[in-house]
């Protein structure tokens, strides 16, 4: 006799939650199709009895928030219930129970959104987690009213404490709900223009990573949800429930930190940090904080601490208070000269209203002897330019480590690449964009301004699944472009700063 609750395993994988009559349809004949496989296992032979029947099959349709579960870590997810026959594991109790301790950010949460009664009373759920990479079914219990067993309810966000304020949009991300607090709700499709000034109406604290988000009060992004530490960074205030743990090197320069939320079972803001990924000023935990933080541990380490900077950490964990920040300090390892483009980068949409003859010349990768006008006002070539930004720290790091779009804007910036202008030639023997040599009085050009924002960084980043160190990111940086009409070159604007004036 199979154990229903040791052993939970249900059935397919249609998307539950669609509502279209095609998919009403196509589920009513999955259900008719999954009792019908319990009927037919009942009866093949003598030993068949010993498999259970589904009496009831229901997608569920209730408020979103409540069907918002975790795993318990007392039951498997599995592809059938227990006492069908044919039921396989997804995943074991013990790797559930696991998974969910390590959670940080709420990728483990799951969604129940089907339920299922056999004829013996027992209730499965089909769940899938909010990262989409697990999917299946799960004892609940023995009642529909409630979850038990594998799973139980819970509660992804909590309100916080609004306060009046006022920001300015530059390209942050925009979220619909706060992150990893809904299934399948992630960025919102509303935009703001960078420069924007909002105010905040809400705020919310997603549970598990204790990040804070605002919701957008007034403009074209009214109602979306902004991470605070986006705006304020370092700044985000401390609420008296919560506790702050800051990773920093011996300089005090800050690496990174975590605001932390109290616990239902914490005695004290120490136990918070514990419960959290252990003791952080222990270096034998230092690789599950780093981890859940996001530090390169090639960059970082415990090792080279001085006896009193390792005591001293130890001290500011042991005094840790609610409203408080805790400081751990870290070696920065030596600096690699390894950079994210080792065969460059390719800048896209340079000028793509010139002209080559009666041909539009599109977008184009510069060639290094190109002129511009950077965004510092200096004439360069291109290639001078492109080694300025290759070469700058902004873009160094170990190699396999992850670079952030703020960063490789700020290199960016620093290059004076963030916008530049250009000129080609168009009454050429052989059309092209302007060198330092070649732009004379006479020639016929077209002007063009191309910029490029942090907005449009992170596109890149998305494209190239983040811009890791020596990964040579495939997917350019996309400039947009205004031109102006085709004109006479002036004698003066060879070389001063009349080049690509008016735009």
């Amino acid at each position: 006799m199979a154990n229903e609750k040791s052993n939970p395993q249900l059935g397919r994988r249609e998307p539950f939650e669609q509502h279209s009559l095609k998919k009403s349809l196509y589920l009513g004949l999955a259900a008719v199709s999954f009792v019908a496989a319990g009927a037919a296992a009942s009866t093949t032979n003598a030993s068949a009895k010993t498999y259970a029947k589904v009496t009831s099959l229901k997608t569920l349709k209730t408020d979103a928030n409540t069907r918002n579960v975790i795993v318990t870590g007392s039951n498997a997810i599995a592809t059938k219930a227990a006492t069908l026959k044919g039921a396989s594991t997804v995943k074991s109790a013990a790797t559930l129970k696991s998974a969910q301790a390590a959670d940080k950010t709420g990728n483990y949460n799951y969604r129940a959104y089907a339920v299922a009664t056999t004829n013996r009373g027992s209730v499965y759920y089909k769940v899938v987690s909010f990262d989409k990479t697990v999917r299946g079914w799960i004892y609940g219990g023995n009642s529909t009213a409630n979850y038990a067993g594998g799973l139980q309810q819970f509660a992804t966000a909590s309100d916080a404490k609004t306060e009046n304020k006022s920001f300015t949009y530059n390209g942050q991300k925009l979220w619909a709900e706060p992150a990893w607090t809904q299934y399948k709700v992630g960025a919102s499709k509303l935009t703001m223009t960078n420069g924007t000034k909002f105010t905040v109406n809400a705020s919310k604290t997603n549970v598990k990573s204790g990040d804070l988000y605002y919701q957008i009060a007034d403009g074209s992004a009214k109602g979306a949800w902004v991470a605070a530490k986006d705006f304020e960074g370092t700044n985000t205030p401390i609420e008296a429930n919560q506790v702050k743990v800051t990773f920093v090197d011996q300089n005090g320069n800050t690496v990174a930190s975590k605001l932390l939320t109290k616990n239902a079972t914490d005695l004290n803001a120490t136990n918070t940090i514990t419960a959290y990924n252990g003791d952080p000023s222990d270096s034998t935990k230092g690789a599950a904080w780093f981890s859940a933080l996001g530090i390169n541990a090639t960059n970082y380490s415990y090792s080279g601490l001085t006896s009193t900077q390792v005591a001293q950490n130890k001290l500011n964990v042991t005094n840790a208070a609610y409203g408080q920040e805790v400081k751990i300090t870290v070696v920065a390892n030596p600096t690699t000269t390894t950079s994210v483009f080792t065969s460059g980068l390719k800048l896209k949409a340079v000028n793509s209203a010139a002209y080559n003859g009666s041909s539009k010349v599109g977008d184009t990768v510069l060639a290094s002897n190109t002129l511009i006008k950077n965004s510092k006002g200096a004439y360069v070539t291109y290639g001078t330019a492109l080694n300025t930004f290759l070469s700058d720290t902004n873009l160094k790091g170990a190699t396999g480590s992850v670079i952030s779009a703020d960063k490789v804007y700020a290199a960016l910036k620093d290059a004076g690449l963030d916008s530049f202008y250009t000129a080609y030639i168009t009454n050429a023997t052989t059309p092209g964009y302007a060198t330092s040599q070649s732009l004379k009085s006479g020639d016929k050009v077209v002007y063009a301004k191309s910029t490029i924002t942090l907005a449009d960084v992170q596109k890149a980043e998305t494209a190239n699944n983040g811009f890791t160190v020596s990964g040579d990111p495939a997917n350019g940086l996309v400039y947009s472009s205004v031109q102006k009409s085709q004109e006479l070159v002036n004698q003066n604007d060879t070389t001063s700063a009349e080049f690509a004036t008016g735009l």
